[in-house]
């Protein structure tokens, strides 16, 4: 996972200077797409390093759970991504983080990019 993979450029100077097509925003997501992925988990913003290993710890367990085997079907992929969010604040209450789950930073800026 990498931070902030969603994000794509904000204003006309950094496509300018990037020479990049100023027809939106293109973050590591459409790159991504492009490359042939039907679809990713990224972020909508930088997001702590150790919420992020658990929550993707719990992401691909849930994911292989059921001895599904890629191409991942859209849903499975969104509905793993929101289990594995259930456990992330479950695992956080159970060692003392209390309060995880009522802030959004830790776990919110997780979504699911691709094709349907």
């Amino acid at each position: 996972s990498a931070c902030n993979s969603h994000r794509g450029f904000f204003n006309h100077l950094d496509q300018v200077s990037l020479g990049v097509p100023q027809d939106g925003t293109a973050g590591l997501s459409l790159a991504f797409l492009h490359a042939g992925l039907p679809r990713s988990v990224v972020t909508l913003w930088p997001v702590d390093d150790t919420a992020t290993t658990n929550l993707m710890f719990f992401f691909y367990e849930q994911l292989v759970a059921d001895g599904m085997q890629p191409p991942f079907p859209p849903l499975h992929v969104a509905r793993c991504l929101r289990r594995a969010v259930l456990e992330q604040w479950h695992w956080a209450e159970s060692h003392g983080h209390h309060g995880y789950r009522n802030d959004h930073f830790f776990w919110a800026g997780f979504v699911v990019y691709g094709l349907p």
